[in-house]
Order: C-alpha cells, then structure tokens, then sequence
C-alpha cells in the first residue's frame, strides 16, 4: 500500500475532527477540555485553518494543514 501525503481541504475537515479528538482521548485523556467535545467548534476552526489560515497569536497567517491516506 502506498502512502500519499496530501494537503487538506473543506472536504477533510470532519474526518481531520474526528482523528484529533480520538487521538487526543487515546494518548492524553487528562488534557482533554469541555471544547475539545464541542465538535460545531472544532469543525470550525479547522475549515478555517484550511481556508483562511491560523490568526493565532505569533502565527503569520499562513496554515498548511496536510493528510496522510493509505489506498484512499
């Protein structure tokens, strides 16, 4: 099976949700936040990091945000 990296789109953004929560809960339960289950939020700030970029503080305002698929 290949591994193809790709760069994220609109489309990616619930399956991005739904790995960073379960990632999240599975290898750091105890840092796990009321929001980090507040899955409208999640969804999203990560459609606008893929859109428009991060506008945290010291960030540039450029955002890559890329997936790694096996076989699709």
């Amino acid at each position: 099976m290949a591994l193809q990296i790709r760069s994220a789109t609109e489309e990616d953004v619930d399956i991005i949700v739904s790995i960073l929560t379960a990632s999240k809960a599975a290898s750091t339960p105890e840092l796990v936040a009321d929001y980090d289950h507040d899955i409208p939020f999640l969804t999203n700030r990560w459609r606008n990091y893929i859109l428009e970029g991060s506008r945290a503080q010291m960030a540039i305002g450029d955002g890559f945000v890329f997936l790694a698929e096996v076989a699709g």
